[in-house]
């Protein structure tokens, strides 16, 4: 078979950051993998019903939010809602960065590095030209938004061990909840790494 058209030649040329992405994408499943172990503890301990209560809907949003209605009641009956609150709202940022990089196509520049675009938005104009626009982003970026998945991920090790101590199965929580952590943007500031825009001729 012909080797003309690579697969995602773009991450070709920038391989440290296609495995950092690589991560994110696959690391996401993980955190809901974490969100079902908590499940379980608030269900009496049952990984059966908490798999099938969360993995039956296939929407992120909708597992987010079921877990919410199962996870918040055990949460504030034992003091924990508020770093609840926060793995929810960090889980939500990495849905977002998660969902970005799923549905993008990409652009890359010798000097300029990498570029991501979606085409949806301009897609659902009716009519007319669609302006497409790339935004940048590089290593240092991907790294931290690679790191607010782990922040994400360890307040629900926490919580998951805490849940388990309660229970009476632990001794002693041996993690700590992770100090607060600023979500990072889903790209480079335009400022700095001005947008690429092309544009579709209409019709």
């Amino acid at each position: 078979m012909s080797d003309y058209a690579p697969l995602m030649p773009a991450f070709l040329r920038h391989p440290e950051e296609a495995a950092i992405i690589g991560r994110m994408l696959a690391g996401y499943g993980e955190l809901e993998f974490l969100l079902c172990m908590c499940m379980r503890h608030a269900l009496g301990g049952n990984l059966s019903k908490a798999s099938r209560l969360l993995f039956r809907s296939r929407g992120e949003e909708q597992r987010l939010s079921i877990a919410d209605a199962i996870l918040r009641p055990f949460y504030e009956e034992h003091g924990l809602e508020q770093i609840w609150v926060g793995a929810r709202r960090a889980i939500g940022s990495c849905k977002e960065l998660r969902n970005q990089y799923s549905h993008c196509h990409w652009f890359d520049d010798d000097e300029l590095g990498l570029f991501f675009t979606n085409l949806e938005k301009g897609a659902k104009t009716p009519s007319g030209e669609i302006i497409i626009e790339f935004l940048h982003i590089d290593v240092p970026l991907l790294q931290r938004q690679e790191a607010y998945f782990r922040y994400a991920g360890n307040h629900l090790i926490y919580l998951e061990n805490e849940q388990r101590r309660l229970a009476g199965n632990l001794r002693k929580n041996p993690f700590q909840v992770p100090p607060a952590t600023d979500k990072p943007p889903r790209h480079n500031p335009p400022e700095l790494h001005p947008i690429r825009r092309i544009t579709l001729g209409g019709e």
